[in-house]
């Protein structure tokens, strides 16, 4: 029997959504003792936010719980019924702490020395590539991505119309010339 491959697609989705509803049925499923506990639990009262109104808002009541309030209870008794911790889980939506390292170098803005005015006299900003923090600068034809060096000068940051160089402390920005 030959399929074409659209036949194919539809069979695959199809198989996946039946194992989807098995599993949820079969696995996911509360044991018969939670279903009857949860159902009978009663539903907390949900605190009530004072809201000033405004003149030209429009009058909007709601009866009842909201609909996140509502969530949270449901999953507070699942994780009741289930004898789960929710304080021992981790904030699904904070970064890693290996995320937020920063290793830049510090750079303390002093007047320009010899050092650093030598540097720009000696070194012509042609065009630029910003790209959120990792963009591009062509200096003296060369192309540097931040992080390289030029001259024991460090490539820090890429902006519109300039980038910054760093080495032991001095900052030194080169600006593109006026068109």
């Amino acid at each position: 029997m030959n399929l074409t491959k659209r036949q194919k697609s539809g069979a695959a989705i199809a198989i996946v959504c039946v194992t989807a509803l098995a599993v949820d049925k079969v696995i996911l499923s509360p044991p018969a003792g939670a279903v009857a506990s949860t159902a009978a639990a009663p539903v907390p009262a949900v605190a009530t936010i004072p809201v000033t109104p405004h003149d030209d808002a429009p009058d909007i009541s709601v009866d009842g719980p909201t609909p996140r309030a509502v969530l949270a209870d449901r999953f507070e008794t699942f994780a009741a019924a289930r004898g789960l911790d929710a304080s021992a889980v981790p904030d699904a939506f904070q970064t890693p702490s290996e995320w937020q390292q920063d290793d830049r170098p510090i750079v303390i803005d002093v007047p320009e020395s010899a050092e650093g005015a030598e540097f720009r006299r000696r070194h012509r900003l042609t065009a630029v590539m910003a790209n959120g923090g990792r963009g591009l600068a062509i200096i003296d034809g060369r192309g540097l991505r931040v992080g390289q060096k030029l001259d024991g000068f460090e490539l820090v940051e890429v902006n519109k119309r300039s980038v910054v160089l760093v080495s032991a402390g001095l900052r030194v920005t080169l600006t593109l010339d006026e068109p």
